[in-house]
């Protein structure tokens, strides 16, 4: 999907357009990944445009730090996805470990 089309799809038209391509889409409630180093999980101080993380003291754009946080979760719900179709595939000498 090019950028002109996604602009011209707009608000829940980019989901549908992107599941008619076949591409996967997660809905995920961002709250919280602001607040939250991506890195050590430490609470983040707002400076501006970027935020300090009061636990390592790593300083980051903010939408960065959120779009990473998202990656993070998108992750993990993934990686349960999986192994849980794994375990019901019954796979005998399948270990998660």
């Amino acid at each position: 999907m090019t950028e002109l089309e996604l602009q011209q799809a707009g608000g829940q038209n980019i989901i549908e357009k992107v599941k008619e391509r076949g591409i996967i889409t997660i809905r995920y409630n961002e709250g919280g990944t602001s607040s939250e180093c991506h890195k050590c999980g430490g609470k983040l101080r707002a400076k501006g445009r970027r935020v300090v993380c009061t636990e390592c003291g790593m300083q980051y754009d903010r939408e960065f730090n959120s779009c990473i946080r998202l990656l993070q979760k998108a992750s993990t719900y993934l990686k349960c996805k999986t192994i849980a179709a794994l375990k019901r595939s019954r796979i005998p000498d399948w270990n998660p470990g």
